[in-house]
Parts: structure tokens; C-alpha cells; sequence
């Protein structure tokens, strides 16, 4: 009871003194403010630096996946490409030399030049006219594959293999027994800091869909809320007897000529 009535006592004398020198009640409030900011700093750093591990995971991991579906794609695409060749031998020998040129020049670019960060877009788009001119090998009918590019290809920068997984999807899920040609259309439209994809394939109700892409679209997509967040739009649809997707990705630190 006694040592309840000394606290109160302390206590009242306390707030007295505060109200009756100004200097110490100014002090307390400082020397509050001062361990609250130093908290608060501290705080703020530890979320900063946990902030930025995470983001160096999330980028590391996904270079990891970058090179596993490079190698993915690699020797499925590359078997299919040299039986055709080893055909194209004995029926068209300049076609047998483009052929190789044009994927010597894939590899190229698919082993090399993905390493960087950002790659030049009008490299990202002649690596998708090579490789579907490689595929239109395998079709008699070479109007069954649409491939469309409009608008400014300059030297806009681009985070690489962004579409080759969609394109690549579009080949693998494609049904040869549309009604009408194209089966596989490709389109690209292209501004200064604009880029529109869209790629669609006829498929049969039967046939796996294609929205399942596996690891090659599910890395894309954390690419592109890594890279282009914000700054992107997609859309993955099932439209009767078509697979849609369509992409529009406004560039940054673009440069053109």
C-alpha cells in the first residue's frame, strides 16, 4: 500500500517538474523522438535489405530457370530441325544451306546473346522469324503458318525469351487438320515503347490444352511481374477451336534509331 502511494507520489512529482521547466519536458519529448526515429531506421533497413535479398533470389532463380528452358529447348527443337535437314539434303540443297544458316544463327543467339540483361528487340523478333521458318519445314502447306510484323523495329531493348515459349507452344499444341489456314498465326505490332504479341493455334477439343504450358510458361510469366510490372498485359484464352495469347509489354530505357 505504502510503496503504491510512494510511485504515485514520484509520478506526480515528476509531471510537476516537467510543467514547471519547460527545458526538461522539451528534453524527454527529444530524447523520445530520438529512440523512436533510430527504431524506426533501423526498421526501415532491415525491410530495405530483406527487400532486396528477396528481389536477388527471385532474379537469380529465375536466370536458373532461364538457362534450364533454353537447355529444354535445345534438343527437342534442334532433333526435330536436323531430321529435317537430313531430308532436305537429297530434295534441295540450297534450301539445306539457308536451313543451316538460319539455325546456326537460332543457336547463336539462343547460347550467346540471352546472357544479357536486355537484348536489341529487332534480335528478339529475327530469332522468332528463323525459328518459325525453321519449323515451316515440316508443313506441306506453307500457308498453314502466319507470321505478321508490323510497325518500328529499331534498337528498342527487350528482356530476352519472352515470346519463344508461347510461339514454341503454339507449334508443339497445333492440330494440322484445321478447317482454314492460318493454323498458327503469329503477329507482332511494334512502336517505339510498345510491343503487341499475339499468337494463336487451332487445336482439337481432344487435344492437351495448351494453357498448360509447363515450366516454359510459368517462367514467363514471373519474368515479365519481375521485369514489367505495371507495365504489361496478358491474356491466355480458349476461343472455340483456338488458344489466344496475347501480350503487350510497354518497353523502359528503350532506345531507337
Amino acid at each position: 500500500m505504502l510503496s503504491g502511494k510512494l510511485k504515485t507520489v514520484f509520478a506526480d512529482n515528476t509531471i510537476q517538474e516537467l510543467l514547471i521547466n519547460p527545458s526538461a519536458l522539451w528534453l524527454a519529448f527529444e530524447n523520445a523522438f530520438t529512440v523512436t526515429l533510430a527504431i524506426a531506421i533501423k526498421l526501415i533497413k532491415y525491410w530495405n535489405q530483406n527487400q532486396k535479398e528477396k528481389l536477388e533470389m527471385e532474379q537469380e532463380n529465375l536466370r536458373s530457370e532461364l538457362e534450364l528452358l533454353k537447355k529444354q529447348i535445345n534438343p527437342h527443337f534442334l532433333f526435330n530441325t536436323l531430321n529435317n535437314i537430313n531430308t532436305l539434303v537429297f530434295i534441295d540443297q540450297q534450301k539445306t544451306y539457308e536451313t543451316i544458316l538460319k539455325l546456326s544463327e537460332l543457336l547463336r543467339y539462343m547460347i550467346y546473346e540471352t546472357k544479357a540483361e536486355k537484348v536489341l528487340l529487332k534480335d528478339e523478333v529475327e530469332y522468332i522469324i528463323n525459328y518459325v521458318e525453321l519449323q515451316r519445314i515440316r508443313y506441306k502447306d506453307q500457308q498453314f503458318i502466319s507470321l505478321e510484323i508490323e510497325g518500328l523495329v529499331g534498337n528498342q531493348l527487350i528482356a530476352p525469351m519472352l515470346f519463344i515459349p508461347f510461339v514454341e507452344n503454339a507449334f508443339k499444341y497445333s492440330s494440322k487438320r484445321a478447317p482454314q489456314n492460318p493454323g498458327i498465326s503469329i503477329k507482332f505490332y511494334l512502336t517505339t515503347d510498345i510491343v503487341q504479341f499475339e499468337v494463336r493455334n487451332y487445336t482439337q477439343k481432344n487435344t492437351k490444352s495448351s494453357v498448360n504450358g509447363g515450366i516454359g510458361i510459368e517462367n514467363t510469366l514471373k519474368r515479365l511481374e519481375l521485369i514489367y510490372p505495371g507495365l504489361h498485359k496478358i491474356s491466355i484464352k480458349d476461343e472455340e477451336s483456338f488458344f489466344v495469347v496475347a501480350l503487350e509489354i510497354k518497353l523502359k530505357n528503350s532506345k531507337t534509331t
